[in-house]
């Protein structure tokens, strides 16, 4: 259930979606690992996989 709640989220909107987009160029381990406690990672890596699957880290969202 928690799986499918973070896939639900509204990342679009997402209050640090352009700083969280900019960080995971750098690096899409880096930016779950080093954005907070581990209790933060999973949303963190949730919200790279939705970038990465949109095209928004390196591609224009078409």
């Amino acid at each position: 259930m928690f799986q499918s709640e973070l896939q639900e989220r509204d990342w679009e909107n997402h209050p640090k979606r352009e700083e969280w987009i900019a960080e995971i160029r750098q690096g899409k381990g880096r930016f779950v690992a080093q954005g907070g406690p581990p209790e933060e990672w999973e949303t963190r890596k949730a919200f790279a996989d939705w970038a990465i699957t949109n095209n928004l880290v390196w591609g224009n969202k078409s």
